[in-house]
């Protein structure tokens, strides 16, 4: 098959050395090198982005695996835990940074700026997205700006203990009328209603994401290879 391979997905969540999860996408990457038309990077590729100064070697060479996939196109959406992911890196992996992206009369968006029940964590984003915030923690020292990033992981585990299921959860009601891909919730599934709502699944090492193909759109289970696939 010779470029006609879409491929989505989300929610890696990399840290700053080589592990099961990163071995899982670079086996995916490597198996459909010079083959994919579009790849599509919903957001939380990297666990946390706090600057390209405290970026490890490993964490460069994911974008170098990203570009030697050299896809036709390549977007990434930028998740809750890497929105500081520089220009520098989407440059040497060679994607685009879009906030939400329509692709083939479907949207694509992290998903996070859906989950409306949740005000505190609304609150939250819309303070730390704004360019004032962005220029002021990047301006802080590595380790003031790494003790800030754990802090924020600690207080959404422990507020994310007490927050219910309903909340942390899509609201529904928010999306448009149309056909939507999202990550973020890490509840891989298929929804059909008026519209379908596919949600793409973390990895844990292994991963729920979207591929299309000369079968048609799937949500399929990927762990070093293909297993179940769920038509869209």
């Amino acid at each position: 098959m010779d470029r006609l391979i879409t491929l989505g997905l989300s929610d890696l969540h990399i840290g700053q050395a080589a592990c099961p999860i990163s071995d899982n996408f670079f086996a995916l990457l490597a198996q459909y090198r010079h083959q994919v038309d579009t790849l599509i990077i919903a957001g939380d590729l990297f666990d946390v982005w706090i600057g390209n100064d405290v970026v490890t070697d490993f964490q460069w060479s994911v974008a170098d695996a990203i570009c030697q996939l050299d896809p036709q196109q390549a977007f990434f959406i930028p998740g809750n835990r890497d929105f500081l992911i520089s220009q520098k890196f989407a440059r040497r992996a060679g994607f685009t940074v879009v906030e939400q992206l329509d692709h083939q009369g479907r949207l694509w968006t992290h998903g996070d700026e859906y989950c409306l029940d949740d005000q505190p964590y609304q609150d939250w984003r819309r303070l730390c997205r704004s360019p004032e915030f962005k220029a002021d923690f990047l301006s802080k020292p590595a380790e003031q700006r790494q003790a800030m990033a754990n802090q924020a992981r600690e207080t959404s585990q422990r507020q994310g203990a007490h927050t219910e299921s309903a909340i942390a959860d899509i609201a529904v009601r928010a999306l448009p009328p149309c056909n939507t891909v999202h990550g973020h919730t890490h509840r891989p599934a298929i929804h059909r209603q008026d519209s379908t709502r596919v949600v793409l699944g973390d990895w844990r090492p292994d991963a729920w994401v979207w591929i299309e193909d000369d079968q048609g759109a799937a949500l399929a289970h990927w762990n070093h290879g293909w297993d179940q696939r769920l038509a869209v």
